[in-house]
């Protein structure tokens, strides 16, 4: 069986629609897209320690996209957006992403609780921080790079009184 687990926040969920909102601004008033916005959006939700968090606030400190797409446009600097500048909402999600760790705390408590045989599937980074946290027997943490290494199917084979948990 896979379960997957969805992590609820409707903080994040309003800082989300926050950024599409100014995001959409910027667009419509501009033409400008800013597709580094939406892979540092990607990587801090999908964050799970406060290493890749930080240096994610770091890259966006630096990133210059918004400022050169703005002075490219007409000469524009991100004064002119006051409210609707998308890069300080994309701050204030890693900043609470930070100070929260919501997806941290639900993952490393429920693989700790779990009864059930489980194989979690991690990223290479985060291998060494989720093993010194989990210290359940029946969880098998297993990297991302083991699955794409057997092409096409990877076979468990499971008794039908054991329940086995796979997570993605």
């Amino acid at each position: 069986m896979i379960n997957f687990r969805n992590i609820p926040s409707d903080e994040i969920e309003g800082f989300v629609k926050k950024l599409d909102k100014k995001l959409a601004f910027v667009s419509s008033e501009f033409g400008i897209e800013l597709k580094s916005y939406g892979s540092i959006l990607r990587i801090g939700l999908n964050a799970i320690q406060n290493e890749t968090i930080e240096n994610l606030i770091e890259r966006l400190k630096i990133n210059k996209e918004l400022e050169k797409k703005l002075d490219n446009v007409g000469g524009y600097t991100t004064d002119y957006l006051n409210e609707n500048n998308p890069k300080t909402v994309l701050f204030d999600l890693l900043f609470f992403i930070k100070e929260n760790q919501p997806k941290q705390k639900i993952l490393i408590d429920f693989l700790n609780k779990t009864g059930k045989r489980s194989i979690a599937i991690a990223d290479t980074n985060d291998l060494d921080f989720i093993n010194q946290q989990i210290h359940n027997r029946k969880v098998e943490i297993i990297p991302y790079t083991a699955c794409l290494i057997h092409k096409p199917t990877i076979y468990f084979q499971i008794t039908p009184f054991s329940p086995f948990e796979f997570w993605i």
